[in-house]
């Protein structure tokens, strides 16, 4: 990684200390606000209030964000794939939304902004289309593209659109480290020593792509610029997980509603003949009469695995 290694070599670099907990939606409302959870009201990707949940967006974030103070100090603002940037708020400047935007519809502001995107980087996309937990290579295939595209768009912006600010996001470096890491690891408990090459050296090409990003980045701006290259928190391996609502339920100090446990039921179901929920909902809303019905319930059902990690 020579671009990265310069920049600690020739600027200044340090260990940065993540949120409590270290989890993407938190860690990035605190880079947007400067405050910590307990201030900015963010952390967990759902927002739970009783038995709703919710997943968190813009409008979670309680404090006033960095860039809606430079835009009242008259400065303008790029922001590309910023996590907790979605429902779109108006801005002095362009948006184009990053993780927690709901599925591919509109994420840029202005919306015509999409279109002109797309013409200059027509792999443009929020999110792979491939789950990576279900075809690991071809998912890998399109995260790739996705993060070139991620460059391509950044040094399209920031050519064409005037910005005192501009945050850029290559958040599949986070996804890959989660899927990938088991075969990157020989101590790892899920390693598989057999498991191709390219599983294997999956985080590195990612990082390798980031890199020369940076280094094209670095290209474009002018001396008076600062660029801060930094990440919402670090990445290693999980041994074990506990599910603590799923021993609470087994021990008996827990119970489901009757609409949590059809739900799980059906999940169960699912999972054995290899069909995720997600599909079973979206052939659900094309279809009328009583799976409406049932498709409102499900979706009236957020059950969350709350996880302890332990590592080693």
């Amino acid at each position: 990684l020579p671009t990265l290694k310069k920049l600690i070599k020739e600027g200044t670099s340090g260990e940065l200390i993540s949120t409590m907990p270290p989890l993407t939606p938190p860690a990035w409302a605190s880079f947007a606000t400067g405050v910590n959870p307990g201030k900015h009201g963010v952390y967990d990707f759902w927002h739970v209030d009783g038995t709703k949940m919710t997943s968190v967006t813009s409008d979670s974030i309680r404090r006033e964000t960095l860039w809606s103070m430079l835009n009242e100090a008259d400065k303008k603002v790029v922001l590309i794939n910023a996590p907790m940037t979605y429902p779109l708020r108006k801005i002095n400047g362009v948006v184009v939304t990053g993780l927690m935007t709901p599925g591919d519809i509109p994420y840029t502001y202005p919306e015509n902004l999409r279109r002109e995107l797309l013409k200059e980087v027509p792999e443009y996309r929020v999110y792979t289309r491939t789950d990576p937990y279900e075809n690991e290579a071809l998912y890998l295939e399109e995260a790739y593209v996705l993060l070139r595209a991620r460059r391509d768009a950044t040094l399209y912006l920031m050519k064409n659109y005037d910005w005192d600010l501009l945050v850029s996001v290559f958040y599949y470096t986070d996804q890959i480290q989660h899927v990938f890491w088991k075969y990157m690891d020989p101590t790892h408990p899920a390693h598989n020593k057999d498991a191709p090459k390219s599983l294997k050296e999956a985080i590195g090409k990612a990082y390798e792509i980031v890199d020369d990003s940076v280094r094209k980045i670095l290209e474009e701006i002018d001396e008076d610029t600062t660029l801060i290259v930094m990440s919402d928190h670090g990445a290693g391996p999980i041994y074990k997980n506990v599910f603590v609502n799923n021993y609470l339920r087994k021990v008996g100090i827990m119970k489901m509603s009757t609409a949590g446990a059809i739900k799980l039921t059906l999940n169960n179901f699912l999972k054995a003949f290899g069909v995720r929920e997600e599909r079973l909902l979206h052939i659900l809303k094309y279809i009328k009469g009583p799976s409406k019905a049932i498709l409102n319930k499900l979706g009236a059902v957020k059950e969350s695995s709350y996880s302890v990690f332990f590592t080693k």
